[in-house]
């Protein structure tokens, strides 16, 4: 993980540090669509788009074990690594 994506999308250290390096390293997002707070416990959301899956990997964290988050990306090639980034 380089400070250089961390300072750049202005994610949280502890968001980054909870998810696998792996997710951030391939990281090609613009933003940080979490300020506004939208995302809470037990909700239900979709990442479309989601490339490394490091937005949809955040998510899960922040709607908890009782709600579900579902990455959507149009390659093969950048699923793969998301599907064996979280249990």
């Amino acid at each position: 993980m380089t400070g250089n994506s961390r300072y750049a999308t202005r994610y949280p250290e502890p968001q980054l540090d909870a998810i696998p390096a792996t997710a951030v390293e391939s990281f090609a997002g613009v933003g940080y669509p979490f300020r506004s707070g939208a995302i809470r416990k037990n909700d239900v959301g979709l990442d479309i788009g989601s490339g490394s899956g490091m937005d949809a990997l955040i998510a899960s964290g922040l709607v908890g074990s009782s709600g579900k988050v579902y990455g959507l990306d149009m390659t093969a090639a950048v699923t793969c690594p998301f599907s064996s980034g979280r249990a």
